[in-house]
């Protein structure tokens, strides 16, 4: 065979495999289905954010806000109605008391400073499950997991032993918007709105100044 049809059956070929590749694209981005699993995508977003607010609501008396600065974490949470408010600075992690301005003290405790890239990383070593479901008559693509409660707020385990490979966690998104993450455990299923911003009040990680060490 001659070198120039060598050649033009290369590019040939080459030519086919990208028209393929290119087909394929289109049909993700025309279907709205992220090429990337969607927590990696959050991921990198937060593991390359110096500052962030990772929220998830889901009533007014169960919710979760954490903001990380650097090295410095500030998380307010509500379990049925209950808050808890946690600083991370310095190295250690303070529990702050509202009621009786005193805080409590967890020292070499950072361990909110890395809770949500840590988890979705743990995901991330899954292979997801695809596929589309209707919030509020809107329909969102997501990507399901299966083994983890990370994400829960309410206690849907109850005392009796769970099977992990039961539980499924989906998480539904438009374009690389994280909006919606669901866990279903057996015949209950918990749904959170998912907020994501980068501007984060500095004067959240500072411990008042009239608070008491308990």
């Amino acid at each position: 065979m001659s070198k120039k049809k060598i050649i033009l059956i290369t590019v040939i070929s080459i030519l086919v495999i990208a028209l393929i590749a290119g087909i394929i694209i289109y049909m993700v981005v025309s279907n709205g289905l992220s090429a990337t699993p969607i927590i990696e995508i959050v991921n990198d977003k937060l593991m390359n954010s110096d500052k962030y607010v990772f929220e998830t609501t889901y009533n007014d008396e169960n919710r979760t806000y954490l903001a990380k600065s650097g090295e410095t974490a500030y998380v307010d949470s509500f379990y049925d109605g209950i808050e808890s408010k946690y600083v991370v600075r310095d190295g250690n992690t303070y529990l702050l008391i509202d009621d009786a301005k005193t805080y409590y003290t967890y020292e070499n405790n950072t361990t909110d400073l890395t809770r949500i890239t840590s988890q979705f990383t743990s995901l991330s070593e899954q292979e997801p499950t695809r596929g589309k479901e209707k919030i509020d008559g809107k329909e969102y693509n997501y990507d399901e997991y299966v083994g983890s409660t990370d994400f829960l707020i309410q206690d849907l385990l109850g005392d009796g032993e769970i099977d992990e490979s039961t539980v499924r966690t989906r998480f539904y998104y438009k374009g690389q918007d994280l909006l919606y993450i669901k866990t279903i455990v057996g015949e209950q299923e918990e749904l959170l709105k998912v907020n994501i911003s980068y501007n984060v009040d500095e004067n959240l990680f500072n411990i008042p100044t009239d608070y008491q060490e308990a």
